[in-house]
């Protein structure tokens, strides 16, 4: 949707328009008129293609200072984990398995339930989630052979337990002497689905010991430019505990923005040679995040459970508060999010009267 943005300008490929379009636009000459742009990346598989052809497209563009090796430990996530227990920063208790008869022998001694994450969390796109959960031993060994037969490498974790609005997060721009020249935290409301979704309620707030274990972790493993890292709050032991780490910008980025942090513009000024030397100074907390129809189901979803009610739900939608897409200034991309969900509404009403659907029901999110 952001490409109806006024602000933006899009570059269609012919062709595939994957990475591995990406690829042949970036290094062929269909990209030669860009030449000397800034290249940001904005997804897992924009950090790999990058990564894997840093020297090329470094001839070519101005690229983020981050290491490609330093890239690939926070796009793996048993690396990630790793290079946590060296830092000295809690993670949750994890085994790598290579294979099923694997599985099975060591099965027995996990704490169940257990959830399943791959490597490289692009990998689990033909899931449409984050991880599997396994309750059991069977159920794991059930949903292994599911991933094994995809071809992807898993982590084995332990699940934390406890609600959603125990996970939290650092984002910072750390320079090449390990100081944050941005930084911000904030925590999550509510996801949906519940414990396992994508957010959609996020606030901004301040919390020393977030900032402090997510700087500690970014020193440790030499990251230099932008860096996000979430932890959870496991409730048995009260210690925040790593989940996932990410060297590129989120879909949370126009938060960090309203609360006065410009990861973007900072990473932009930095790759021409014009960032200030000084570093932020303070932000506004309290400014909210919100999905609303996703929200409107997570919070469907918690009245049944019982965790929350109405009035909560209300009580915690206080301005201020943005949605990711609208702007009084710029309508054009939630005016195309809002009639992409009107056709895909009308296109499961028509499923439910068992009319024949002419187009594509992948063809909008």
């Amino acid at each position: 949707f952001i490409r109806h943005s006024r602000a933006a300008r899009c570059i269609t490929l012919a062709g595939d328009t994957g990475p591995a379009g990406w690829k042949r636009f970036l290094l062929g000459p269909d990209s030669d008129h860009l030449r000397g742009a800034v290249l940001l990346v904005c997804s897992d598989e924009a950090i790999d293609l990058v990564v894997r052809h840093y020297a090329a497209l470094s001839t070519k563009f101005r690229l983020e200072p981050s290491k490609g090796e330093i890239k690939r430990v926070l796009l793996d996530k048993l690396e990630t984990y790793r290079a946590a227990q060296a830092a000295g920063v809690p993670t949750p208790r994890f085994w790598r398995f290579d294979t099923l008869a694997e599985l099975q022998d060591g099965a027995d001694g996990l704490p169940f339930p257990v959830i399943i994450k791959p490597l490289m969390s692009q990998d689990f796109e033909v899931f449409g989630r984050k991880y599997l959960f396994a309750r059991d031993k069977a159920h794991l060994l059930e949903q292994f052979r599911r991933v094994t037969h995809e071809g992807i490498e898993t982590v084995v974790m332990e699940f934390i337990p406890g609600s959603d609005d125990l996970l939290c997060s650092y984002n910072a721009w750390i320079d090449e002497m390990g100081e944050p020249r941005l930084a911000f935290t904030k925590r999550i409301v509510r996801r949906y689905p519940v414990n396992m979704g994508i957010a959609c309620s996020h606030v901004t707030d301040w919390n020393p010991e977030v900032a402090e274990m997510g700087l500690r972790f970014f020193r440790h493993v030499g990251l230099v430019g932008f860096g996000n890292i979430e932890f959870k709050r496991d409730p048995r032991d009260g210690r925040l505990k790593i989940i996932e780490c990410n060297a590129r910008f989120t879909a949370s980025d126009c938060l960090a923005v309203a609360s006065g942090v410009e990861f973007g513009l900072f990473s932009y000024l930095w790759a021409i040679g014009r960032a200030p030397n000084a570093p932020q100074q303070g932000y506004r907390a309290g400014r909210r995040l919100w999905l609303p129809l996703e929200d409107l189901h997570a919070m469907r979803a918690l009245r049944r459970q019982g965790a929350l009610s109405l009035g909560g739900w209300l009580a915690s939608l206080r301005p201020p508060i943005m949605t990711p897409l609208f702007d009084w200034r710029d309508p054009g991309p939630a005016m195309r999010e809002g009639a992409a969900r009107l056709r895909n509404i009308a296109r499961r009403g028509l499923g439910r009267a068992g009319v024949d659907d002419p187009v594509g029901r992948d063809a909008a999110p």
